[in-house]
């Protein structure tokens, strides 16, 4: 099983609990950072991120994206992942989180995994287990 992590905090303890939590479970896990290049305006930081994730969605078969973060860049790859029909988890925060790109990025989700990473790992499979095979999804 491959899972793609979107990094949101570089450096997050809990980011890296994760990865060591899917990989635990023998998944294979590649991490997408889609920082953004500096001076760029607000919707360039967004283009960059919608092809950069594309890229890297598209050039390896995965069987999950799992958003840690609640920002544009995670927005733009949570839209990727659901036109590309791969399956979308979003880590719970544990404080809400305001904004439109959270809101967004938890509706297109299939799933909203404990923020405990031993608990995230283990929903992401049961998830995956009971997730319909693309072309069968109700998505965008």
């Amino acid at each position: 099983m491959r899972i793609t992590l979107v990094a949101g905090r570089e450096g997050d303890e809990a980011v890296t609990d994760l990865e060591r939590s899917l990989e635990a479970i023998d998944a294979t896990v590649a991490r997408l950072d889609l920082s953004a290049p500096s001076g760029a305006t607000p919707l360039e930081r967004m283009a960059s991120a919608f092809r950069d994730a594309e890229a890297a969605l598209t050039a390896e078969p995965t069987d999950g994206v799992v958003l840690t973060g609640d920002d544009d860049h995670s927005l733009a790859a949570a839209l990727v992942a659901t036109k590309l029909e791969i399956p979308l988890f979003r880590v719970e925060a544990i404080e809400p989180v305001p904004g439109a790109a959270a809101r967004i990025a938890s509706l297109l989700a299939d799933a909203v995994v404990p923020a405990k990473p031993v608990d995230a790992a283990a929903a992401i499979v049961e998830s995956l287990a009971a997730t319909p095979a693309p072309g069968e999804r109700d998505r965008l």
